[in-house]
């Protein structure tokens, strides 16, 4: 492949050429506008106020969430409380009927007798199972 022979001149030109392009670009790139260090800093300012802004805004909302899941937790915790008042009002009746088995308990005999005993010995037995439960409930809230 034969390669063309440029005259010296040319690469005269290029050797001077060359380092002034360099320089020139170096010079641009590197050059200071007189605001732009002011500029630089206000639009950091803005940048960090804008970031700011965008943290205050969230933390607000988990802040509101929060207050939400705490107003939540008081209604669970007077609803299971309800729950357990229920559960003892209906334990207070039937320790009624436990009470008046007891005294039929009393009054009968033979096979009425044994009858009774054995209604009893099953209603009392689910009566402790009930408290324990609610106990157990009522502790560990």
């Amino acid at each position: 492949m034969a390669v063309a022979y440029k005259s010296p001149s040319v690469f005269n030109a290029l050797a001077v050429a060359l380092p002034l392009h360099y320089q020139r670009m170096l010079f641009l790139h590197f050059r200071t506008k007189p605001n732009q260090a002011h500029e630089e800093k206000q639009m950091s300012n803005d940048v960090n106020m804008a970031r700011q802004a965008v943290h205050d805004k969230l933390e607000a909302q988990i802040k509101t969430a929060e207050a939400k899941l705490d107003t939540l937790k008081a209604r669970a915790s007077n609803t299971r409380a309800n729950v357990e008042l229920k559960g003892i009002a209906e334990l207070l009746a039937k320790r009624q009927v436990i009470r008046q088995k007891l005294q039929e308990l009393k009054g009968s005999g033979g096979d009425r007798w044994q009858q009774t005993k054995a209604d009893l010995d099953s209603q009392i037995s689910e009566l402790q199972k009930s408290v324990k439960a609610i106990e157990s409930k009522v502790h560990s809230h």
